[in-house]
């Protein structure tokens, strides 16, 4: 990483450097360009903090607008609710106390005409993962619980299909927006459908299956 050099003395006479005095200089380029690999570390360390930052503060939006969105259901927390929300209480309630008081599996609902399938019927939705928040807080706390896990899968799922189609973040938040807080979804959560609400989900089996498409 070094050379001898001569250089023209100040009446044109050669002056002896290099081999001949045994002086050396140091390249200024090999200086020049730990420098510049430096900076460019620099950079790319800043780039892929901006970037970790952006993964994580959108997603963090879409949760806060989701709460937003759904926000009346908790402003009391214990009402039931108006329309279909007694009979989905219900439908949640007797396999909660079919598993907490008598530790049986929910195959049958006897409070229903007289006595009626409880696995068989299409509003059971005991196997659902999220029927763990009716079991840890009850069939009215549990429900809304489920109302706003939903509501947040929704908000995040359709913003992931959106960067999975090619869409830039802050472009992938209206979609999200708009599929979630469109009048079908809080049709179905003041008219008490619990069982459209897993309709949440659906962004992600398409982002799921436009990926996989892509990785053939």
């Amino acid at each position: 990483n070094a050379r001898y050099v001569t250089s023209s003395g100040l009446f044109g006479q050669q002056e002896k450097t290099g081999l001949e005095t045994g002086v050396y200089r140091p390249e200024k380029p090999v200086l020049n360009s730990s420098l510049k690999k430096l900076r460019l570390l620099r950079r790319d360390r800043m780039r892929d903090k901006k970037e970790l930052i952006l993964r994580v503060v959108f997603p963090l939006i879409l949760v806060a607008a989701a709460l937003f969105f759904i926000s009346p259901v908790f402003h009391d927390i214990n009402n039931v609710g108006v329309s279909d929300w007694d009979s989905h209480f219900f439908f949640h309630a007797v396999p909660l106390r079919t598993i907490a008081e008598f530790g049986q599996f929910p195959l049958w609902n006897p409070y229903y005409c007289g006595g009626n399938a409880m696995l068989a019927s299409p509003e059971s939705n005991f196997f659902a993962p999220s029927f763990i928040f009716v079991l840890l807080f009850g069939e009215v706390v549990g429900v809304k619980l489920i109302i706003a896990f939903y509501a947040v899968m929704g908000f995040l799922g359709m913003y992931l299909l959106a960067r999975v189609l090619g869409m830039k973040r802050a472009s992938s938040l209206v979609p999200a927006v708009i599929f979630m807080t469109s009048s079908w979804f809080a049709l179905r959560i003041s008219e008490g459908h619990s069982s459209f609400l897993p309709f949440g989900l659906m962004p992600f089996v398409a982002a799921m299956f436009v990926k996989s498409l892509e990785e053939k």
